[in-house]
């Protein structure tokens, strides 16, 4: 009777058994087909891994190579201003594959080491764009063990306009507001301290700028006052910018215009003046763009200005001098970029889209409005419709290599005020381009020391003017080459409205009444004397990033921009 149940015992043991082994096998191949995927899953992870960061090592020796050629192109471009060749950038012909530029060169790697690869850069093409710009096809390949990636980058190296025009008022020194009939529509910026006291009003930012040349800290000291974004609404003249929103049921903010909420910047950056250097830039640009100055169907400037100067005397210290005075009925009309090489005396009305580069003072003797101005409502319940209007209105810059001087130099009044502010110690003395030399920025004439002017303007710059008399004698950093001219435009101290986008390179000053400027005001110095009060009314459609901005370019004084890609892939 027990016999049975061993063998059955037996039977179920050698059961169990084979199924232990089954479960034993398939658990085995199970476990090791797991750690066979994790082997793949690990190697192919490590494949990922070593192509993303052959590729973040690609597109990072491509941003180091676009930043080095633009280095290297800088200190050309600094260095050698003549050799610009109108701006064509002549640097950028002398190039193979893994070099580039005629002097300060650029090589590139081939294949070197770069983070734990190899790198390759090679320059394909170097197409000319005509004004200031050219373009650079560039290729990164880098090699990471056995993986290698590749990129391919159009990059742009160009001029473009200095973002100092982007400020209502932009010193490149220690900036001022003192007193309370001032007016900002627009921010305000200086390459130093910057100081605000008795109370503007500045509806925007104030910036201030680390220079150690200056001895300046960067700081904003004192305060002002601002508006409401409502009550900006309310009272905000035609010709100030639009409020961000425009318009209080507007969804949506206005790239550059005013939020109602002015901030304090300190210890900035410089931002690069775009110092007007050697005329010749400027003329190439003239004869390029056809440049012109008209009054009526009279052309006064064809491109460059080349005359003999309000005396039609050739070879007499006026030369190259012009006198523009417009009317309603005959406004000043500047088409483009125009040149003239001597002074330039101005007032009246003017009409166009275009810049006077003047070699020497621009002295605005009377009011410049323009014909067809811009207006901005406020509140704006259709921004589009208006920016689209102002697109085709007047537009002007003026942009001296001297002064842009307000107001009667030749009055005891204009000269008892500026005798204060135009010399030291109000004024310093700083380091200029070795191009004002010749209208007297190197105060000792000594070029081999180099080129600095001891910020007296109520000196003798060198040169020679004619006087009131008609006599040729020596001349002053303010005054006119042609005192006889001047005083036949009958100047006024009491300007009170400049319609213009004006720069310098050295001061703006002058003795006014009560003075809207709209516009911009860009210079080294600054020293405004005024009766009554100054408003300042920032152009939006100088705004670098507003939709404002203008689709024509007027050419004003430009910096090198960084390095714009306008094409990529991956090959």
């Amino acid at each position: 009777m027990k016999t049975p149940d061993k063998q059955n015992r037996r039977r179920e043991k050698g059961i169990v058994l084979a199924m232990v082994m089954t479960l034993a096998v398939i658990v085995s191949i199970i476990i090791g087909s797991m750690l066979a995927t994790a082997h793949s899953a690990v190697r192919m992870t490590k494949k990922w891994r070593e192509q993303d960061q052959a590729f973040l090592l690609a597109q990072s020796a491509m941003e180091k190579a676009k930043w080095d050629i633009q280095t290297a192109f800088r200190e050309y471009f600094e260095s050698s201003p003549l050799a610009r060749t109108g701006l064509k950038f002549p640097w950028f012909d002398t190039y193979t594959e893994t070099s580039l530029g005629s002097t300060s060169k650029y090589n590139a790697p081939d294949g070197e080491t770069f983070g734990a690869g190899t790198v390759w850069i090679t320059i394909q093409t170097v197409r000319d764009d005509g004004y200031g710009k050219r373009a650079v096809l560039l290729r990164s390949r880098v090699r990471l063990n056995g993986t290698e990636r590749r990129i391919t980058e159009m990059v742009h190296y160009e001029l473009a306009p200095s973002p100092v025009f982007d400020y209502a008022y932009f010193i490149n020194n220690f900036g001022w507001f003192w007193g309370s009939p001032i007016y900002a529509h627009g921010e305000v910026r200086s390459n130093g301290n910057f100081s605000f006291r008795y109370g503007p009003k500045v509806n925007g930012d104030a910036l201030a700028a680390f220079n150690p040349a200056l001895g300046a800290a960067g700081v904003v000291s004192g305060s002002w006052n601002n508006w409401s974004l409502n009550y900006y609404y309310s009272n905000a003249p035609s010709r100030a910018r639009p409020g961000t929103p425009p318009a209080p049921t507007y969804e949506g903010l206005w790239p550059m215009g005013y939020d109602g909420d002015p901030t304090r910047y300190q210890r900035l950056h410089e931002l690069e003046m775009p110092y007007l250097g050697d005329l010749s830039d400027y003329i190439y640009l003239a004869q390029i763009r056809n440049g012109k100055i008209r009054q009526g169907s009279t052309t006064l400037v064809d491109k460059v200005y080349s005359g003999p100067g309000p005396d039609n005397v050739s070879g007499t210290p006026d030369d190259g001098t012009m006198v523009l005075v417009g009317t309603s009925s005959k406004p000043i009309r500047i088409d483009g970029p125009v040149v003239i090489p001597g002074d330039v005396i101005i007032k009246g009305v003017i009409t166009g889209q275009g810049t006077i580069y003047a070699g020497r003072n621009i002295y605005v003797v009377g009011n410049v409005s323009y014909k067809n101005p811009p207006s901005w409502p406020h509140p704006d319940t259709n921004p589009q419709s208006t920016l689209q209007q102002n697109r085709s209105k007047d537009f002007v810059g003026l942009a001296a290599k001297g002064n842009i001087l307000l107001g009667n130099y030749r009055s005891s009044n204009w000269q008892y005020y500026a005798n204060r502010y135009m010399r030291p110690p109000f004024t310093q003395a700083y380091d200029t381009d070795p191009s004002d030399a010749a209208i007297g920025y190197d105060s000792d004439r000594n070029p081999a020391n180099g080129y600095r002017f001891n910020g007296d303007y109520f000196g003798l710059d060198g040169g020679q003017k004619i006087d009131i008399n008609g006599n040729v004698t020596s001349r002053r950093y303010y005054e006119a080459t042609n005192e006889q001219a001047y005083a036949a435009t009958n100047p006024t101290n009491s300007v009170s409205q400049l319609d213009a986008v004006c720069y310098t390179n050295h001061e703006f000053g002058g003795r006014t009444g009560s003075l809207r400027v709209n516009g911009a005001i860009v210079s080294r110095d600054e020293a405004i004397v005024f009766s009554g009060n100054v408003q300042m009314n920032w152009d939006i459609r100088l705004g670098s990033t507003s939709n404002d901005a203008i689709s024509i370019d007027i050419y004003l004084p430009r910096v090198l921009a960084d390095p714009r890609t306008s094409y990529w892939r991956e090959f």
